[in-house]
């Protein structure tokens, strides 16, 4: 859990970085925002590969 919770901190500095570069009100929310988006991508590509028919 510690690993985990390092790497998304580290993540979360990397994405506020990229946040304040944009034109955003809010470079913090931008930041989640395109976390949040990349973890559903991660999560897809990992799902998209489960045969679901029964």
């Amino acid at each position: 859990m510690l690993k985990i919770t390092l790497f998304l901190d580290g993540e979360m500095e990397r994405l506020l970085k990229i946040a304040a570069h944009r034109d955003v009100r809010n470079p913090q929310q931008q930041a989640y925002f395109i976390l949040r988006n990349e973890l559903e991508k991660m999560t897809s590509d990992e799902n998209s590969g489960v045969n679901h028919a029964n």
